[in-house]
């Protein structure tokens, strides 16, 4: 156990209310990471740039969530008499730090994108997007474990979860104090806490450029449509940020709490506090997955509609269908698959001028439907 300049560290461990909660959003995250991962590869429509970054997003949360989720299983960590912390805490340190980078990654696609206008990236660019969002997090993950930094901290800075050993191997002259905040720094925090401030920034500019060009084609909407979308699209770029940092937090305000050593004053005759915090912990580590299914499947229009014909709609409608119909509502379907191509009401053909102001309202404020997932 590391000892501090200023006393000891306090282990409460964790509860099984916090055990409870890990295991019942981690399961959610898996389910909403998979839809995401699922949807992108069923439809072609949907692959944007935007989406193919959402996917790296899905895949590291779900390697995540389903290493969180063996934490909260196996809580002592030993299958077989074999200690699997250390193999637990690779996976999730790795891809909790891909999961930042590509979240990074896309506020910064979509501040180039939509705020400078940047073309869309070369496939050399999406290579050094690869380098940050996948060697890089694998490279300082299996440098710290091989020199044994991962393992067992106790809950610590974790609600059941493996992270960094108690005592990490360091040169005798640096302090044990020293040699964990390092190396909580390198495989996590240094990388999770800047992202508070960075993903939010970049977003509140892309939301503040469309709201400019929202406002200055006000006068010239001749239908409520493009500025239904727009808002839309400034509600949701108000949330992902939100969602993100409202859920990450506590990890790391209890991560704060620990390095600081202020933790045995905080939590004394306060145990209430330590549960609260630990259990929303617990959620919000585990939670983003599931969140991003809410916000970028279920939020979106076209995504969730296709989610709803796909296997609610036909499933239902295939039960009631008898086999002498079926082939004419199938026939009726397509017809009316091909009129909704064309949803907005015919201009007459004379008023050329006024259609032309109508498309370029209309591609100032849906345009970057396309970059928005």
């Amino acid at each position: 156990m590391c000892i501090y300049d200023n006393g000891t560290q306090v282990r409460m461990g964790v509860t099984k209310g916090s055990m409870v909660l890990t295991a019942l959003t981690a399961s959610l995250s898996l389910f909403g990471s998979a839809a995401i991962i699922i949807t992108f590869i069923l439809w072609r429509e949907i692959r944007t740039t935007s989406r193919y970054i959402l996917v790296f997003i899905s895949i590291a949360d779900f390697l995540t969530s389903g290493g969180n989720l063996f934490g909260a299983i196996v809580p002592d960590h030993i299958i077989n008499g074999y200690d699997v912390c250390a193999v637990q805490s690779l996976v999730t340190t790795s891809s909790c730090l891909s999961f930042i980078m590509w979240t990074i990654i896309l506020a910064l696609y979509l501040y180039l994108s939509i705020v400078r206008g940047k073309v869309q990236p070369s496939y050399e660019m999406k290579y050094v997007w690869v380098v940050f969002g996948w060697v890089i997090p694998l490279t300082v993950t299996i440098f710290a474990y091989l020199l044994n930094v991962l393992g067992d901290d106790k809950s610590a800075a974790s609600a059941g979860w493996c992270w960094l050993n108690e005592e990490p191997e360091f040169p005798r002259e640096i302090k044990c104090s020293q040699a964990r905040l390092m190396w909580s720094l390198l495989t996590g925090k240094g990388w999770e806490i800047p992202s508070y401030f960075i993903v939010p920034i970049l977003y509140f500019k892309v939301k503040r450029h469309i709201s400019n060009e929202s406002r200055t084609t006000r006068h010239t909407l001749v239908t409520a449509q493009s500025m239904h979308a727009a808002q839309l699209v400034n509600r949701k770029l108000a949330f992902v940020p939100m969602a993100y940092v409202l859920l990450r937090m506590w990890g790391s305000v209890r991560y704060i709490f620990d390095i600081a050593g202020v933790d045995d004053v905080i939590y004394r005759d306060r145990r209430w506090l330590y549960n609260v915090f630990l259990c929303l912990q617990a959620i919000g580590d585990n939670g983003q997955g599931f969140a991003n299914f809410i916000l970028f499947c279920i939020f979106t229009k076209s995504v969730r509609n296709k989610i709803l014909g796909k296997f609610i709609y036909s499933c239902c409608m295939v039960k009631r269908e008898s086999p002498e119909t079926l082939p004419i509502l199938r026939s009726q379907r397509r017809h009316d698959t091909r009129r909704t191509k064309s949803d907005l009401p015919r201009k007459p053909s004379g008023d050329k001028d006024r259609m032309a102001t109508v498309n370029i309202e209309t591609q100032v404020s849906l345009s970057h439907s396309d970059s928005i997932p």
